[in-house]
């Protein structure tokens, strides 16, 4: 995610036995990981954090570093992750997430947010600026909305949090794109997310009477 820093302290690959030993440290900001399974018994995935360590052999989860609270989050969407804090481990499955403050073992596996449910929007978008609205979720605290032209989101084009229900798109390109948004607790941990495509053709605007004016009666 943008603002992050990563450092990689080790990755090295065993020959043709298709070990492979990845030791990443989380400094600032956010991760997602996607983790193929793991081949052999040397082979490791971790990332550090200052306050934690999570460990996989194969699954998909998020990491982040909260600097107000000297604290890390995980959460798990597949497979499970064994998190440590403090000499304590807890391992954490899927739909699960955890918080690590720094110097304390990581809390209980906390059940994740539900995705909001998106209201309908039109099939192809023809205006600048559509509005995205969608139901609350128990619980949340706010939202993050994310936008790319990648139905993976390997890269992201945009993002924003919203405190309310709904939040207006950027001023994009005609074409194809993918959102998805997920509620965030009031720890920062992120839920499941829900996913919406859209297409947009709103260029060009349609032009806007000036002249003349309507009658007034």
């Amino acid at each position: 995610h943008s603002d992050s820093i990563i450092r990689f302290d080790h990755l090295s690959a065993h020959g043709v036995t298709g070990m492979v030993d990845s030791r990443l440290h989380l400094i600032k900001g956010r991760m997602d990981t996607r983790v193929k399974p793991a081949q052999g018994p040397g082979s490791r995935f971790e990332i550090q954090t200052p306050s934690a360590i999570s460990a996989v052999r194969g699954t998909e989860y998020r990491a982040a570093v909260i600097p107000e609270t000297k604290s890390s989050n995980v959460e798990v969407l597949e497979g499970k992750v064994a998190v440590s804090g403090a000499h304590k481990k807890k391992l954490i499955k899927a739909g699960y997430g955890t918080q690590v403050v720094s110097g304390k073992p990581p809390i209980p596996p906390r059940k994740l947010l539900n995705p909001p449910r998106l209201k309908a929007i039109p099939k192809v978008i023809r205006t600048i600026h559509s509005i995205l609205t969608w139901e609350p979720v128990d619980g949340a605290e706010q939202y993050r909305v994310e936008l790319s032209d990648d139905p993976d989101f390997n890269t992201i084009l945009w993002q924003q949090f919203s405190h309310y229900l709904r939040v207006s798109l950027p001023d994009l390109s005609d074409g194809r794109y993918f959102i998805r948004i997920r509620a965030v607790d009031e720890l920062g941990l992120e839920g499941k997310m829900a996913y919406q495509n859209i297409q947009i053709d709103a260029r060009p605007q349609a032009p806007i009477q000036l002249k003349p004016l309507e009658a007034f009666v």
